[in-house]
């Protein structure tokens, strides 16, 4: 017998009725029709809860902040808890109790290493005061160092005029 060399359109697969790409071997088009704009499934509107304490509080009453709630965030700001953890103990959203703090005046959050980068030279050290220190040693005495010089200026000019 003879035999003949049989033309295959497509890839070769090892099961017959395995498809390969999602498409049988005879496929006119190589991709899935469009979908329908029309038929899209209808969708029922969910029913508020009844209950009021699944009712979302208004916005204002969520931004408002009580003197006890400061009295909590102003020594907790210092601590090493998170600002999601601190939020959560307060009854607040993370950004709120950022903006809170900003609103305060109470200075970055402590790092988890415990450091701070200098303001000048961005190297990490650790403050002995986390509200005043802003700058490593070394800059710190540079700026000790122009303050006295600029004072002892402002003095000796004082002195030419009188």
């Amino acid at each position: 017998t003879r035999r003949v060399a049989k033309l295959r359109l497509g890839p070769v697969s090892r099961k017959p009725q395995e498809r390969l790409m999602g498409r049988p071997m005879g496929a006119r088009t190589e991709k899935r029709p469009a979908p329908m704009i029309g038929m899209k499934p209808i969708v029922w509107p969910r029913k508020p809860p009844q209950n009021s304490a699944h009712q979302p509080t208004e916005p204002s009453k969520m931004n408002s902040w009580t003197e006890a709630e400061d009295k909590v965030l102003r020594p907790a700001w210092k601590g090493r808890m998170s600002t999601y953890a601190l939020a959560k103990r307060l009854g607040k959203t993370a950004p709120q109790i950022a903006e809170r703090g900003r609103r305060l005046k109470l200075g970055p959050r402590p790092r988890r290493d415990k450091k701070r980068k200098c303001l000048k030279c961005q190297e990490p050290f650790v403050p002995e005061d986390w509200t005043t220190d802003w700058y490593c040693d070394k800059h710190r005495r540079q700026r000790a160092q122009m303050s006295e010089d600029l004072t002892m200026q402002v003095n000796a000019l004082g002195r030419a005029r009188v």
